[in-house]
């Protein structure tokens, strides 16, 4: 029995929020379809514009100029004249004659004198103008790191091979008084390359001054040339020759000359 009671409270308070859910279905629908009017707390409010504010231009005002006017000054002239003639006879005659002249004249003066006297005067400063002083500066010649350098490298064709069948290297020394040196100052010349090894006295060869073989063809290699003591110290630095493997340039002609002794 109680439960059938409390079966019925609930059936009794889901009828009532069904009905409130229905209620707030059909006023929001009216609202919606514009059927009811929202109320006013709901409705939109008015945004008044706010107005420009105008602010008066300014007026200029207007500024008073004095202009100087010339005045004329007239000058009025009277002459009266009065003349009385009396008559010894019975018949007074009396006779009044008066003449008035006036004479207006208008003398405008206007008299603008401009005086402008300009004096120029020329006033030179002297100038002082500083001389310079040239001071020689001792030059420092360095010491050459070597007393015999590279002239030049010359490529020519060997005349004593006429087949072609040679590759070597020649060369000469010039001394500090343009001399060719020769075997006496004992300059020993060596030419590496690869798998290449050879040395030879200055002097050595009477036609090239030294001449040393380094193939029995032409071909394409490249060797070194120094300049040696006797001693092995080294007089020069060294001069890379490159063959280009033709036969009219087979052999290389390598210069050196003196710059300081040793």
């Amino acid at each position: 029995m109680p439960n059938r009671r409390l079966s019925c409270a609930l059936n009794l308070l889901t009828a009532l929020f069904v009905s409130a859910a229905l209620g707030v279905i059909g006023i929001t629908a009216l609202l919606l379809m514009g059927v009811l009017s929202p109320p006013e707390a709901l409705a939109p409010r008015t945004v008044t514009p706010l107005r420009a504010l105008v602010l008066p231009s300014p007026t200029p005002t207007p500024t008073a100029t004095r202009t100087s006017t010339p005045t004329a000054t007239p000058s009025p002239t009277a002459t009266p004249t009065l003349t009385f003639s009396p008559s010894p006879t019975q018949t007074a005659s009396a006779t009044a004659t008066a003449t008035a002249t006036a004479t207006v004249t208008r003398t405008p003066s206007l008299t603008h004198t401009a005086s402008a006297t300009a004096t120029a005067t020329d006033t030179s400063t002297p100038s002082s103008t500083p001389t310079k002083t040239l001071t020689a500066t001792p030059s420092f010649t360095p010491t050459p790191a070597f007393p015999l350098v590279p002239l030049r490298t010359t490529f020519t064709r060997f005349p004593n091979r006429e087949d072609c069948a040679f590759q070597g290297i020649s060369g000469i020394v010039i001394g500090l008084q343009q001399e060719r040196l020769t075997a006496r100052v004992g300059i020993q010349v060596q030419v590496t390359g690869k798998n290449f090894a050879r040395r030879a006295a200055l002097g050595s060869d009477p036609a090239y001054g030294w001449l040393i073989q380094v193939g029995e063809r032409p071909r394409r290699a490249a060797y070194r040339v120094q300049l040696l003591s006797r001693e092995d110290v080294i007089l020069s630095p060294a001069v890379t020759v490159q063959f280009d493997g033709r036969c009219e340039r087979n052999l290389a002609q390598v210069d050196f000359m003196q710059v300081r002794p040793f």
